[in-house]
Order: C-alpha cells, then structure tokens, then sequence
C-alpha cells in the first residue's frame, strides 16, 4: 500500500469513516490502481468515488449519487441513503402533482421510528436540490454529511458520524477543500 492510500484512509478513519463491511485494503489498493493519475491528484475525493465490482461505495457511510430521473428512483436512493445515515427508511409515499407526468410533486418517508419528512421534488431542476433535501432529512440530529464530487465528475455524500471526533472531521473536510483548490 503507497503511502498516500495509507494517509487518506487514515484521515477517513481519524474523522470516522471506515472501510465498508467485507472490504479489505487490498480491495482498496486494486480500484486506485485503475484511477492512478486520478488518485494522485485528488486522492480523498478519488477515494470516496470508488466501488466494489458490485457497484457498492468501498467506504462506509458513503453514498455515490446516480441521480434522481423519476419517481422510481426514489425508493432505492432513500434506502441507501438511510443505511449510509445509519438509519432506515420506512412508509415511503411519492405524491406526483397532477399534469406533471412525475416530474414535480412531493413525497413523504418516515426515518427511524419517528422520524417523518416531507419533502417536495422536481426531476427536471438542474440544482439536484431535491437530492440535497433528501440527505438533510435522512441526517440524525447530532450527525455530519459532506457532498462533494469526485473528480470523474460524479456527486459523492459521507456520512460523518456523530462520534466522529471534530478535530479528524475538520482535518478531512479541510484536506477535501484544498483538493478542490488545486482543480
């Protein structure tokens, strides 16, 4: 293992993100090897964007984002979105505005046990602010999420724990923003 795969996993693990469950560091070693000028360059956001073969996030509470393009894809991303929080996801209703084909409306999720949001949407707005207010409502209270994108230009979100120590959190999120100052 190089020594800035060692460096960034450890500032993962020092703001509380981990390895996912069955992930083994040669898992990780194998999928930078086929990002390596990527990597290089941006090696925590790089490193945020990777998958297992299967398509999951290597990291623990990290949710890579497909985008939303209707109704039938909200269900799914809610899910994931709940298991990256920690959390999960019940009673999920989607409410199309009528005339609309789907494109607007709203929808309704219970997180947890009491945990109830509405959340109104629209496919069509290039903001992704939807997606935005789905993370912000699956997030418990005491907890951090960071969205960012990776450097191949897809939306990443990391589910900081809410016992995460503040110094490791604040050293990530500032080594992630001095990635961005080098693009």
């Amino acid at each position: 293992m190089t020594d800035l795969l060692r460096n960034a996993l450890a500032l993962y693990a020092q703001a509380g993100v981990t390895l996912a469950p069955g992930v083994e560091p040669d898992d990780v070693e194998d999928a930078v090897l086929d990002e390596p000028a990527s990597f290089r360059s941006f090696p925590l956001t790089t490193l945020a964007g990777l998958t297992c073969p299967d398509g999951e996030p290597l990291l623990a509470g990290t949710v890579i984002s497909a985008g939303l393009s209707g109704a039938a894809d909200f269900t799914p991303a809610i899910h994931q979105l709940a298991r990256a929080a920690g959390t999960t996801a019940s009673d999920i209703a989607v409410m199309p505005d009528p005339g609309t084909r789907g494109a607007t409306g709203s929808l309704r999720v219970r997180f947890g046990d009491w945990d109830v949001a509405d959340i109104n949407y629209n496919v069509d707005d290039a903001t992704r602010a939807f997606e935005l207010d789905l993370i912000s409502a699956v997030l418990p209270m005491d907890a951090t999420a960071a969205t960012f994108p990776t450097p191949d230009g897809r939306d990443v979100t990391v589910f900081l724990p809410s016992d995460a120590d503040p110094a490791g959190v604040n050293a990530l999120i500032d080594a992630i923003e001095t990635e961005f100052a080098k693009a």
